[in-house]
């Protein structure tokens, strides 16, 4: 007679055959068993503990309760537990009449064969041809019990695998503030599926290539860096060896930086800005001051003025006379862009010569671009001296190019104060004067770079 420890050796069973791929249940982790703790639910409705579920597989309890059991037949496809003692009683019986049956069936027809069979030849011939149907029915019958096993594993496999990658896209981690002053603490929060949590961890990394491993905290669901070192830096936020986010840290000194950037192979750093000087009255990056290995193409250079609340960044007019010819090592198309940032977004509008479909203007959540719309009128001729500006009223925007209005947008979300001014070149570009207005038009910041220094 089968005993309920009988049962549950058989459920273990076929729990250990639909889910292969994770080795044999005698072996599964904590881990494991969240992760079939959220199966179950999802099938069942029924929540069972994990750690509940490891004492039911190591079998650790004589008796388990019948929630339980219903909960785990019923993820394997049965209606209860019930309904799993019954079929698997049903099948006990059916095996053995059948086997009887078997036994009449061979005697009925050996006794017909022996009756009627009279010759050795015949007999032979019959005996052979028997054993002929027997094994092709035995070979189509084992052929399409393993079909439907490795359709059977292959299938409950991509629901594990889709499930963890449901669970993985239910992850949040985001940075609250990612620009500021050196020493800059970022804060970042999260929300992070309990069964993912013991493979999770973040890598903090320092603009000198200083690293930092770190777990996160279960039950705070935020966490705090500080940044020491002034330009780009990283926060990983990674499951195993995998890497499920990159979020960029940008760390600044007051007053005015400059920066190289190569995109195609993420190259960043700074240069001292004593050193963009020319001595005629404006700014420019030398050539030799770059690493040979980046003059290319997707060489961007950078002049920026930072300052805690700077202005404004609803209410206020920025100017700046820039170029960016060949004699300032421009790069086709010679790209020219001006940026004022806050913590919560940005202004900014990019001109090039003759790359028309490259063209955009940001403002708030509003973004347009050359590749949606025609700016083929304008010449933007970069190789000599032009004025960009943008105005903001009451979070109206307007882009001028030497004076002229070029674009007009509203958008809806405040961007608070602004903190930054970002003059931005393909190539060096150079830079002849900035000046900054408040919400009543009055100059609050000038600088004509006559002088050799950094000046807040």
């Amino acid at each position: 007679m089968t005993s309920e420890r009988d049962y549950v050796k058989e459920i273990i069973d076929e729990y250990n055959i639909r889910l292969q791929e994770w080795g044999r249940s005698d072996t599964w982790t904590l881990t494991e068993f969240k992760m079939l703790e959220d199966l179950i639910y999802g099938s069942s409705r029924i929540r069972i503990n994990a750690n509940t579920l490891r004492r039911f597989f190591q079998q650790q309890t004589s008796s388990p309760q019948l929630a339980t059991k219903n909960a785990l037949c019923i993820f394997l496809g049965y209606e209860s537990y019930s309904d799993f003692v019954m079929k698997k009683t049903k099948k006990v019986v059916n095996v053995s009449e059948s086997f009887d049956g078997n036994n009449k069936v061979a005697k009925i027809k050996k006794d017909v064969i022996d009756e009627e069979e009279t010759s050795n030849d015949k007999k032979k011939s019959r005996n052979k041809w028997l054993r002929r149907k027997v094994g092709s029915y035995s070979l189509y019958i084992g052929i399409i019990a393993i079909l439907l096993f490795i359709v059977g594993v292959t299938f409950y496999s991509g629901i594990v695998k889709w499930y963890k990658e449901y669970l993985i896209s239910r992850i949040r981690f985001e940075a609250v503030q990612t620009k500021g002053t050196s020493p800059l603490t970022v804060k970042f929060e999260y929300s992070i599926p309990e069964s993912l949590f013991d493979s999770i961890y973040v890598i903090y990394e320092e603009s000198n290539g200083d690293t930092i491993r770190k777990p996160l905290e279960k039950n705070m669901n935020v966490a705090y860096m500080t940044y020491i070192y002034v330009g780009k830096s990283l926060c990983y936020l990674k499951y195993g060896n995998r890497t499920l986010k990159t979020i960029r840290i940008e760390t600044r000194t007051s007053g005015w930086s400059s920066y190289v950037r190569e995109e195609r192979q993420d190259f960043f750093c700074t240069r001292s800005f004593n050193d963009v000087y020319t001595g005629k009255g404006y700014i420019s990056m030398p050539i030799q001051d770059i690493p040979k290995n980046i003059l290319t193409d997707k060489l961007f250079v950078s002049y920026t003025y930072y300052k805690e609340g700077l202005v404004d960044g609803d209410n206020f007019m920025v100017e700046a006379r820039v170029r960016n010819s060949k004699e300032d090592h421009g790069i086709p198309c010679y790209d020219a862009m001006m940026y004022v940032f806050s913590d919560t977004g940005l202004h900014g509008f990019s001109i090039n010569q003759n790359c028309y479909s490259y063209i955009k203007f940001i403002s708030g959540e509003k973004t347009i671009t050359g590749d949606k719309y025609d700016f083929r009128k304008y010449n933007f001729d970069t190789s000599d001296w032009h004025i960009m500006r943008i105005q903001v009223v009451n979070r109206e925007t307007t882009f001028y190019f030497d004076d002229e209005p070029i674009l007009n947008t509203v958008y809806e979300n405040s961007l608070g104060k602004a903190n930054e001014i970002t003059l931005r070149f393909k190539g060096c570009g150079a830079v002849d004067y900035v000046k900054l207005y408040d919400s009543k038009n009055q100059l609050i910041y000038e600088n004509d770079f006559e002088k050799n220094q950094n000046e807040e």
